[in-house]
């Protein structure tokens, strides 16, 4: 249910990103790269990463950037509230 839930947020971000000139590919492999560093990622201040602060979310960054991903984009989903909301707590599952 959750996943359906992200999965609906993630094509409404996709769409969003098109006034950007982001490809819709891009935009989900994003969201996704997102989703994994959330999941995989051994965090020792979860609750300073939830806040989007601390090494542990500008390691995010950096990763995203290295993987060749836009970091606009980026900032754009995690200004998404409900989007970021949702990604962190599939993650936590």
């Amino acid at each position: 249910m959750l996943m359906d839930h992200w999965g609906t947020l993630v094509r409404e971000f996709k769409d969003s990103e098109k006034a950007y000139d982001q490809d819709g590919y891009a935009s989900e492999q994003l969201a996704r790269a997102i989703l994994d560093y959330s999941r995989f990622t051994r965090f020792r201040q979860w609750t300073l990463y939830t806040q989007q602060r601390g090494k542990e979310f500008e390691d995010l960054l950096v990763r995203l950037e290295q993987d060749g991903h836009s970091l606009e984009a980026a900032k754009r989903f995690l200004a998404e509230e409900e989007l970021w909301k949702t990604t962190l707590e599939l993650a936590a599952q």
